[in-house]
């Protein structure tokens, strides 16, 4: 094909026909461009395919992550469900202990359930780091889903967070107990089972010093209360885990169907004004209402934005996009004294602090 085409060059010089020998060079020369452009093109296209591919399993493997992730949160709230039990049973026979009842046993026991190994969660984050890594993120080219991914990291910021100050206050319960129990009954040996039925009758508290028991009762409602706030962060978690998967698995948002919805309670102003302040639902956490205007806000502590909560009754406040519920509690003489959030089967109540 080259040499067809140099011979029609040569014979247009031979002929002196220097005009047309320009045009067809030029000709040539688009050609060849034209030819470059569209290998171009197709290696783009090429690379932008071979890009989309590996985009798309990163996306399945953060799915992958991120659903292991959601069964952790499951078990890690279950099981915190149970040790907040076990704690209302440890602080509720400490404040009550009597000596003369002879149910160190009993204590005893309801201690040892709540020294079992913290139930926490690490995020599953094979596939974050590897596109951190290998600068895999660039290839991501749905903003939702970048920044579904970055607010996802940064709930377990809060989760981590919280997890010092649980093993801070599993490790003053184990501290609090060395004084007053009887590490014999409580630490069995190796390959051996305790015998429950002679653990009942005969384990006896070393001390049975009132103030010393009490003292665990306040170690134990103080754990019980970081747990408290460790599971409401578990729940947020695990729905931010959901969020996620269903914005890489590329779900439509759903769209709240207003039917049927309440009609909004219109409440005086005056009224409204009375809500306003600090709810202490926990030592280490409490709910703040502020209003904007009409509009009342509710943010809790490590929450990393105010929410507009909205009535359906006078004293009973709501939520949009969840189900979760404020009811402002009032005395007889119809002040506001406390505060009760309900999330989901969890309900909360906390005391109004003076300003």
């Amino acid at each position: 094909m080259i040499k067809f085409f140099r011979k029609i060059r040569q014979k247009m010089l031979t002929d002196n026909k220097f005009g047309k020998y320009l045009l067809y060079a030029v000709g040539e020369i688009i050609l060849v461009v034209i030819g470059i452009l569209i290998a171009l093109s197709i290696n783009n296209q090429n690379q932008e395919k071979e890009e989309r591919n590996i985009e798309d399993d990163y996306i399945l493997s953060l799915i992958e992550d991120a659903k292991t992730d959601l069964s952790n949160f499951e078990d890690a709230i279950a099981a915190n469900e149970r040790r907040i039990k076990y704690l209302d049973s440890l602080e509720s026979m400490c404040f009550s202990y009597n000596a003369k009842d002879e149910k160190d046993a009993e204590l005893m026991y309801g201690y040892m359930r709540c020294l079992s190994r913290p139930d926490f969660v690490t995020q599953t984050d094979r596939t974050i780091s590897q596109l951190k890594n290998s600068g895999g993120m660039r290839l991501i080219k749905d903003k939702n889903k970048i920044d579904a991914i970055i607010k996802y990291e940064e709930t377990f910021e809060k989760i981590y967070n919280q997890q010092v100050w649980y093993e801070g206050a599993l490790k003053d319960l184990v501290n609090a107990g060395i004084p007053i129990f009887n590490y014999k009954y409580l630490s069995p040996k190796p390959n051996r089972t305790v015998d429950w039925k002679t653990f009942f009758k005969t384990a006896r508290l070393l001390r049975t010093d009132k103030t010393l028991i009490i003292e665990l009762g306040n170690l134990s409602s103080m754990y019980n209360a970081i747990t408290t706030l460790y599971r409401i962060f578990l729940e947020e978690g695990q729905q931010e885990c959901l969020k996620l998967i269903d914005i890489l698995e590329n779900k439509k948002d759903l769209e709240i169907n207003t039917e049927g919805l309440l009609k909004e309670y219109i409440i005086d102003e005056q009224i409204l004004q009375t809500y306003i302040g600090k709810y202490e639902v926990a030592p280490e956490f409490s709910i703040y209402v502020t209003k904007n205007g009409s509009q009342l806000l509710a943010r809790g502590t490590g929450w990393t934005r105010e929410i507009e909560i909205y009535p359906k009754s006078e004293n009973v406040f709501y939520l949009k996009v969840a189900e979760d519920q404020f009811i402002f509690n009032l005395n007889d003489e119809c002040k506001v004294v406390s505060l009760t959030f309900l999330r989901g089967v969890s309900e909360f109540t906390g005391l109004k602090l003076k300003e």
